[in-house]
């Protein structure tokens, strides 16, 4: 299962949140949005997402870090960088008259 925060003030529905959760759930894997506090997060991996970085293990801030966080994130970050279309790449196609 993955978790992440409601929509809400100060979090942008982003595209790399969005494929995530869209490749999760291809994966069968379960999305929700849940409101969790710093000790809810206590033992389990937290990740911080965005379209210059995409996924990264927190590594500060709740008192742990676990390799398995970095390596799940990994796992992630791969599939997402499956999809990447390079830059200056056209998603339309291009027809010649």
């Amino acid at each position: 299962m993955l978790c992440g925060p409601p929509p809400g003030p100060g979090l942008l529905s982003g595209i790399t949140r969005a494929l995530l959760g869209e490749l999760a759930g291809r994966a069968g894997h379960q999305v929700v949005t849940e409101q969790a506090t710093a000790p809810d997060l206590a033992g389990v991996p937290v990740w911080t997402l965005n379209a210059l970085h995409g996924i990264r293990p927190v590594t500060e801030g709740l008192g742990r870090f676990q390799d398995t966080d970095a390596a799940a994130a990994e796992r992630w970050q791969s599939r997402l960088a499956a999809l990447a279309v390079p830059a200056g790449a056209s998603l339309i196609p291009v027809v010649n008259p």
